[in-house]
């Protein structure tokens, strides 16, 4: 009879998570995962079969962290909200954010990013701004939030930005949002006319 296994699967991807969290993405492998757990390659191929599948699974657990962000209250503005969680995590997991944002995936990303839209979406159904909105406007109306809070992630995340702290990031989204919102208003009123 074989050994049993000490390890998880949850203990192989909470390793691959940390591997990625403190190294970055290029430094994922087996082997970095195997070391992580002071461990040899077997358990890690017995779990996850091949590197596309950890790495799926870290980009999982990556978007749930960004999701997590983005709903944490800091505002009291669910939307205003969403953008700072998205703005401090890359700021505060700068490999994470590059690992959710690297292009050597970027059906899974979709995917991921797309889960991430629709639960986000949900939240918005009875934001004031936007409510009676439909699905798909509601949908728009986050992607293009969205859109200004990547640039300002990215920035931030490149040290381009350096030293922002939470409320600078704070006052940029809420002076946009707040002009963003109007118009978006303004036109829902003008189609219903």
């Amino acid at each position: 009879m074989p050994p049993k296994n000490k390890f998880t699967e949850t203990n192989i991807i909470d390793a691959a998570f940390r591997v990625v969290r403190e190294n970055g993405l290029e430094a994922l492998s087996f082997r970095s995962v195997a070391k992580e757990l002071n461990s040899s390659t077997m358990p890690v191929y017995s779990f996850m079969k091949t590197e596309k599948n950890l790495y799926e699974e870290v980009i999982k657990k990556a978007f749930e962290l960004l999701f997590q962000y983005q709903t944490t209250s800091r505002t009291g503005d669910v939307f205003i909200d969403m953008g700072i969680g998205y703005v401090l995590f890359a700021q505060d997991e700068k490999h994470l954010y590059r690992a959710v944002n690297h292009e050597s995936h970027i059906e899974l990303q979709r995917t991921y990013f797309d889960d991430n839209l629709s639960r986000l979406s949900d939240m918005l159904t009875e934001y004031p701004q936007i409510k009676g909105a439909s699905k798909k406007d509601i949908k728009m109306f986050l992607q293009q939030g969205l859109i200004y809070s990547l640039g300002l992630a990215t920035l931030v995340n490149s040290s381009f930005y350096q030293n922002m702290d939470e409320s600078q990031i704070t006052e940029l989204l809420v002076f946009t949002a707040e002009r963003y919102t109007k118009g978006f208003a303004m036109e829902m009123a003008e189609q219903k006319k």
